[in-house]
C-alpha cells in the first residue's frame, strides 16, 4: 500500500492516543471526518493497523522481574515446530525472536519475582524437549522501552519534511 504523509501523520497520532475521536483525528491532519474515517478503515483493512491496545505498566500489575532468555535448541523441522508452538502457550513470554548467532531464540520475559523466573525456567522452558541451552540475563534498569514507531523520521525520508512539519503544526481542536 502506498502511504502519503497524511497517513503517516494519522499513524503517528494513533501511536500517541489510539482513542482519539476520528473528529479530533480529522482535524488534526487536515481532513474532513468522512475521508479521515475512509483512511483510518483502509489502513485497518491493509493491515498497517494491527490493533489498538493500553499500554501497561508492568510493575503496577506486580511483574517486578523482566529478563532476556537466550534459548539454543536441537535443529530439525519438527523440533523448531514444537519449540515455537510451546512458546505460543506461555504467557509469561512477552516477545520472542528467532535469531542468527549463538544462541537460536532470544525470549523477552517478565515475572512477579526472582524465585517464580527461577521456577518458570526450571518447571517450563526446560521441560521443551528441543531446549539444549538457555543463558538468562536480568533486567536491573529499562533506559528506553519504545512502544511508538519513529514515522516522522520513515516520512521524512519519503516526503518533503516542509510538508510534515506543517502537518504537525496544525492547532488541536479544543475539547470544550
Amino acid at each position: 500500500m502506498k502511504m502519503d504523509e497524511i497517513d503517516f501523520r494519522m499513524l503517528e497520532i494513533l501511536q500517541m492516543d489510539a482513542r482519539i475521536p476520528v473528529l479530533d483525528l480529522a482535524d488534526r491532519v487536515g481532513l474532513s471526518p468522512t475521508p479521515c474515517a475512509r483512511r483510518l478503515r483502509r489502513l485497518e483493512s491493509e493491515g498497517i493497523i494491527t490493533n489498538y491496545c493500553a499500554t501497561l505498566n508492568p510493575k503496577a500489575i506486580g511483574l517486578d522481574v523482566t529478563a532476556f532468555v537466550s534459548v539454543r535448541v536441537r535443529h530439525s523441522p519438527e523440533m523448531a515446530a514444537k519449540f515455537t508452538a510451546a512458546i505460543r502457550k506461555m504467557s509469561t513470554i512477552r516477545s520472542c525472536y528467532r535469531l542468527t548467532g549463538s544462541y537460536d531464540y532470544l525470549l523477552r520475559v517478565q515475572a512477579s519475582d526472582m524465585n517464580s523466573l527461577s521456577h518458570w525456567l526450571q518447571d517450563k522452558l526446560h521441560t521443551i524437549p528441543s531446549v539444549l541451552h538457555t543463558y538468562t540475563s536480568i533486567v536491573m534498569e529499562s533506559i528506553k522501552d519504545e512502544p511508538v514507531f519513529p514515522l516522522a523520521a520513515l516520512a521524512a525520508e519519503e516526503f518533503d519534511a516542509d510538508i510534515l512539519a506543517e502537518i504537525r503544526s496544525r492547532p488541536r481542536r479544543s475539547s470544550s
